[in-house]
Formats: C-alpha cells, structure tokens, sequence
C-alpha cells in the first residue's frame, strides 16, 4: 500500500498551479510561487483578461496562460510577453483549449495548438512562431482536437478531443514524422482504432497509455475480439502499450475516474469530484481525499460544474496539488 506525504501552504486567490521542479507556479496570477517549506514568493504582474488555465514547458522557461473555455492565449518566456496565441471561435465555450509543449531529444522545446482551425493541428517554433507543419496538402479530418500532451521523450503527440455528435475521441502522432510529413497530423495517426469512446487519456510513460473509456462505452456487454477497447466495457481502465499496439491491462473502474495521474503500472489517482486511489489491476478505489475539491471533469467536453477547480498534477514525482480559498495541499504519494 503506497504512503502518502501532504503538505499545505497558505494561499489565497490562486488562478492556476504549474509544477516547476519543487515548486508551484501560478501563472495567470503574474508568476507567483509556492515552495513545499510555505514559502510564497508574490509578482506584482496583472493580465487584463479572462486568463484561467497555464501550462508551463519542461525547461521551465516558457510558460503559456489562456482561457480554458475561450480563444485568446499568451505565450510567455522568462514570465514575460513573447506573443499572443488564438483558436478557432468555434464551439471553444464547451471544450479545453488544446495546446501543449513539446521537447524533443536536443532539448529544443516546441509548441503544439491549433492556431488555424479547431481540426488542425500545427507544431511551431517558439521563439518565432514559425509553423513547421505548413503544408499546401493538408486537409485535416473533423475533429475537435482538446487535451494535447507529449511524452517525456518528445517522440509522440496526443490529442484527447472528440468528433460531432458528439463522441470523445483520441488521435496519436509521431512528432518527427508530422514535421516532415504534415499530413499525418490530418487524421488520428497511430491511435488504436476503436468503436470505444475514449473520455480521458494520458501517457503513463513513453510506451504506455492509460486510456478510460466512457460510460456508454458498449453497455451491452458483448465482446468482439478485434476491438479490445471495446470489449473492455463502460468505465474501464486500459493501460495500452503503443509500441506494440496491445491492451497490457484491463479493469472496471468502480467510480468514475475522470481525469487522472498515472502512478505506475499498478496505480493512479483519478479527479472525479475529490481525489481517489485506484488499483487499476481490479479497478477498486483503495485511498480518497473526499475534503479537497477537484471538479466534475470527464471529458474535453466541459460546462457548469464540470469546468475543474485550480490543480496541478507532476506524474513524474508522483503528486497533485489543489488549491482551496484558504491553501494549497500536495500529496505526495510514496510507492517504494
């Protein structure tokens, strides 16, 4: 049974939390910081706009704060302007705002959203904004890219979003091969083909994903040997190894899980409403922290109370931190 550390740090007012090694960074709050001793280092820096969500890049130089449900972004560098980032105005009052950085093995660090259409994506030099996957050719399929995330390596690209009407969706892409050859990123890549429907996905490690599959998710119970995803049922966790293409693991979750943290191949911790322990050999939930507050979140699909509060999950050092009106708590969980 895994330990658990928390810690707790006087916050108010907190707008967005990135980890950034040991410390947590609210971004749209001008780049305040919260160390794990409660040290809170303040910036006196205002952003005039409904900025609400952040995502930082590995190097931590770069940092991007947008409006999760809305078009307008900034990309920042060093906590200052670089420039402004835009989607497509359509539908973006229901879904996440996809973006992600990208680091590849040389250490040069990439931007990945769609700046041109909701069904394109488009990878681009920071610093310049130059598009390295401009193409005369491309003719993108309809599909609400949301979500985006890369592995550590920077080998691959994914994209949890949905297609009309509406069904959550994923689409997988090898990095290299999309900036030499754009038009890979035109469809769902090297993503499982599946009749499942895929509410969350993360990477688990370069290899693997875990991949959840929704409630409606074949509810009539009947397999079909070609589809795994499918035959694994509504509500399962699926850890899928993309290098081989084969589901390494199958469960029913007994709760949602909504989105979540990979804690290794045995483990995660889902955010449905409070954070929850799961094993995800049985799907049984085995810890909860039914006091901390992490929103209803099932989908790239999200209104009402499904928008998520302020979190922070770090898969890599196995943690989450979620603020409250009065702190911020880190639980830190221990496996070895």
């Amino acid at each position: 049974m895994p330990q658990f550390n928390e810690y707790r740090i006087p916050a108010k007012r907190v707008s967005s939390l990135c980890w950034l090694g040991d410390k947590l960074v609210d971004w749209v709050g001008g780049g305040a910081s919260y160390a794990l001793d409660g040290t809170v280092t303040e910036r006196p820096v205002h952003y005039g706009y409904r900025f609400d969500a952040a995502i930082v890049s590995p190097s931590g130089q770069y940092a991007v704060i947008y409006e999760l449900l809305g078009t307008k972004g900034l990309l920042l560098k060093d906590g200052k302007i670089l420039r402004e980032l835009n989607r497509s105005y359509y539908h973006a009052e229901v879904y996440e705002y996809p973006i992600t950085f990208i680091r590849q093995a040389d250490g040069r660090e990439l931007l990945a959203h769609c700046p041109n259409d909701y069904c394109r994506i488009d990878i681009e030099d920071i610093e310049t904004g130059d598009c390295l996957t401009q193409s005369a050719t491309r003719k993108p399929e309809d599909f609400f890219h949301s979500r985006l995330a890369c592995d550590a390596s920077g080998q691959r690209l994914l994209s949890a979003g949905w297609v009309w009407h509406p069904w959550d969706v994923i689409a997988l892409y090898d990095v290299q091969q999309a900036l030499t050859e754009p038009t890979t990123l035109d469809g769902t890549g090297i993503a499982p083909s599946t009749g499942a429907e895929i509410c969350s996905a993360v990477f688990a490690d370069n290899e693997t994903l875990v991949l959840l599959t929704s409630k409606e998710t074949n509810d009539g119970g009947k397999a079909d040997d070609s589809d795994p995803l499918w035959s694994a049922g509504p509500n399962a966790i699926v850890y899928y190894d993309v290098t081989t293409q084969k589901c390494l693991s199958v469960s029913g979750a007994e709760e949602l899980v909504g989105r979540c943290m990979p804690v290794d191949r045995n483990s995660l911790v889902g955010f449905y409403e409070s954070p929850k322990l799961f094993d995800s050999l049985t799907g049984k939930v085995t810890h909860r922290w039914p006091q901390l507050k992490t929103g209803k979140q099932a989908s790239s699909i999200i209104w009402g109370d499904g928008v998520p509060p302020t979190f922070a999950i770090d898969t890599q050092k196995k943690r989450f931190a979620v603020a409250g009106d009065e702190e911020i708590t880190v639980i830190e969980i221990v496996t070895e």
